[in-house]
Order: C-alpha cells, then structure tokens, then sequence
C-alpha cells in the first residue's frame, strides 16, 4: 500500500514542467523494471494518461510510455482499456514533434506496437508504426536498439498477418536491402525470409544478383540467397568465383546449397581455400566413395592447421567421416598428441571416438607427458592441459599408474 501511495504521487508529479530535473530516463527504466503491476498499479497509471499534454516533460512522457509498456508485458493486454486509453495516449506521442526526431521514443512506440501485435489487438495507427518500423530497418544500428525493435515489429505483424497485403512491404525491404550493402545485424534479410513466398521472379533475380557485390558477410543474407536459389532454380551466379566481393559470404552460401541437398556444389566447396574442416565434413556426402576416400586422407594431413581444424569440426569428422582405419587413427593421434598442449579436447574426442584405440596408447601418453613435464618448460597452458590429459586417461588405464607417473615428475612443479 505504501509503494502503492508513492507510485500515484510520482504519475501526478509526472505533470510538474520540471519534472525532468529530478528523474533521468535511466531512472525511468530502472522503476519500470522492478514494479509488479497489478489491477490497482495498471488503472492508476491508465488514469493519468489523461493529464498529459504537450507541456509536459519529455521525461515525464518517457516514464509514461516505459510504464505502458512494462504493463502490457506482465499484466497482458485488456482490449477496452488499450482502446479506450493507451492507444490515443500512444497516437498523441507519436503526433508529438519532440519525438519525431529522436530514436529513444520512437523505439518506445515500436516496442508498445509489437506487444500489441503480439496480443492481436487492433489500434489506429498501425500505418504510422509501419512507417516507422521501415525507417527504424534502414537506420543500420543508429539509436539505441531502434533497428532490432523495428524488425521485431515488422515481423510480429508478418507473423500476425495484420499487415493485410505483405508482400507490399517486400518494394521497401528490397530498397533497403540495396541500401545497407551488408551489415553485421541484417534485419532486411530477415524479414524478407517471412516473405520469399510472395516474391516474384524479378525481384527473386534481383536479391540474387546482389549477391556478388556484397562486401560484408550477413548470415541470414546468405540464407535468403540461398533459399531464393533454390526455389528458382537459379544458381547461375554460384560458379563465377572471380565476380564475388567476398569470398566467405560465396562459401556460405554453397555450404547452405549442399546443407539443402543441392549435392552437385559440394566439389566447389572443397576447391574454397578458405574451406575448413566443417565445410568439408558437410561436403563429404555427396562425394563419391572413392572422392570422398581421396580428401579424407587428405583432411587428416591436415588435421594440425589450426586454422582448418577446430575442436567441434573434428568431432563432427570422426562422426561423419568414418569408419577409420587403423593406420588413419595413429596418424591422428601422433597429430593430435602435437595439438593437446593448445587444447586437450582434440585428443580427448580421438580418444572416446575408438575406446580399444585408447587402451592400447595410455601408457605411451602417459610416458610421453611425463617426459614433457620433467623437462623443466615454464608454460603454464601446457602444464595445465598436460594435467587435464592424464586426468582423462586414466580412465582408459588398465592398471592405476597414471599417478605414479604423475607424483615422481610432475608433483613439485604445481
């Protein structure tokens, strides 16, 4: 009750002209976080909606509307009152100049407008929020989150259908597509995902065609040609290696081609030098057996690249990849035991991938760190992952020696 008394002084304080000297936006947020609302908390603040008016601070309408929005998160949305009060509360703000040109309120307005759409409920001035929400996935990351809660919204109304015609969006995505040339967090990209159904061959040639301009590699870019390639049949563009700005991008969308079961890309795959381990493993399917016997001898070779072999693409390869001979487990093993000082889990998966394989080798790594550990190195990574091997294969030991080994050489130098 008496929290209660200190929120309603605080929403009829909200109407002081100098309210914004004793509150700061981030105390709006952090207030709208902690409170509960219950039916009492929801009405008084639905109440004072009324006394705001232009001459109030922008603070003031700030809290306003980081209130609604907490609201509407944890006590659901009751249709009568959104119509009757916070909808023409949110359709003022948006009308307000002060908040024509600044991001923090206007991704206030999308965040109520996704809420909103999520709960399907109808409100007035859903073409304004639209027209935001396009301007907010043009923005490319300027003011506070206003891109990321403007492609939320316009893929809650996609989701929703409340846009009745949606592939009327698809002239102004496409344009800001254009525009972006590839940023790290590429909203366009994926809300045209939503619409690739409605697209038409113009438009799908389009997307594609930009493709090899790129400069910056997007993932859900490259999912978005990706999946337009194959629903027209169009993968003119994926051979032509030399028109491409960016190889990676080009290697990320042969690797979704062959992830689809476009298995004929799977050769250009292995032919990418920037191709590493986890390309390859995708590839290996659709290779032919004898192909596919030829580059996995040639994958172990390279199993010490650091730079083509990474912990979680060796254990997709021992997965994908075999059954291995005998001969192919101790080339690994004589790489991986090289690699243990870096990263223990490399040797650790050889292991566990062949259990009568690493009966017969503990001894011989046991032997084998022991004499590294004697021989006086000061490298602390190495000594550490030494520990974390010989911990690890004892479980393979047949008879209880690995501590032996461990007392006599290794226990003065911890």
């Amino acid at each position: 009750d008496l929290f209660f008394e200190h929120f309603k002084e605080l929403l009829n304080a909200s109407t002081d002209p100098f309210f914004g000297h004793f509150i700061s936006k981030a105390d709006a947020r952090r207030l709208s976080a902690c409170i509960e609302f219950d039916g009492r908390m929801t009405d008084v603040l639905v109440d004072s909606l009324d006394k705001i008016t232009s001459d109030n601070h922008p603070t003031a309408v700030f809290l306003k509307m980081q209130l609604i929005i907490a609201a509407l998160q944890r006590n659901g949305v009751i249709v009568d009152l959104v119509s009757a009060k916070v909808s023409p509360f949110i359709e003022n703000f948006i009308k307000a100049h002060r908040c024509g040109v600044c991001f923090i309120y206007l991704t206030q307005v999308l965040e109520a407008a996704t809420i909103l759409e999520v709960y399907d409920v109808k409100y007035s001035w859903k073409h304004e929020a639209i027209n935001l929400g396009l301007r907010a996935i043009r923005s490319n990351g300027s003011g506070e989150m206003f891109d990321k809660v403007g492609m939320q919204f316009l893929a809650a109304s996609i989701d929703n259908r409340s846009i009745n015609e949606a592939h009327l969006l698809l002239p102004s995505l496409v344009e800001a597509l254009v525009a972006n040339n590839g940023y790290f967090y590429d909203c366009v990209s994926s809300l045209l995902l939503k619409l690739t159904k409605k697209m038409s061959p113009e438009v799908i040639r389009q997307i594609i065609w930009l493709a090899p301009e790129r400069d910056i590699l997007s993932m859900d870019f490259c999912k978005l040609v990706s999946n337009l390639m194959v629903q027209s049949n169009d993968f003119s563009l994926i051979s032509k290696a030399k028109k491409w700005n960016n190889m990676k991008l080009r290697l990320t969308i042969l690797k979704l081609l062959v992830e689809s079961n476009v298995g004929q890309f799977a050769p250009l795959i292995l032919e990418d030098p920037e191709a590493h381990l986890g390309y390859c493993v995708i590839a290996y399917p659709h290779l032919s057996e004898e192909v596919a016997q030829t580059y996995k001898k040639e994958w172990i070779e390279r199993l010490g690249d650091r730079r083509f072999c990474f912990p979680t693409d060796f254990n997709l390869f021992l997965v994908k990849c075999g059954p291995f001979t005998i001969a192919e487990f101790e080339k690994m093993f004589d790489i991986m035991m090289e690699r243990y000082t870096v990263s223990p889990r490399f040797l650790e998966s050889l292991l566990d991938s062949c259990p009568s394989f690493a009966i017969t080798k503990v001894s011989g790594i046991i032997e084998r760190i022991t004499e590294l550990l004697s021989s006086g190195r000061e490298d602390w990574t190495m000594i550490d992952a030494a520990f974390e091997i010989l911990e690890y294969v004892n479980k393979y030991a047949v008879v209880d020696c690995l501590w032996l080994g461990m007392h006599r050489n290794v226990h003065s130098k911890k």
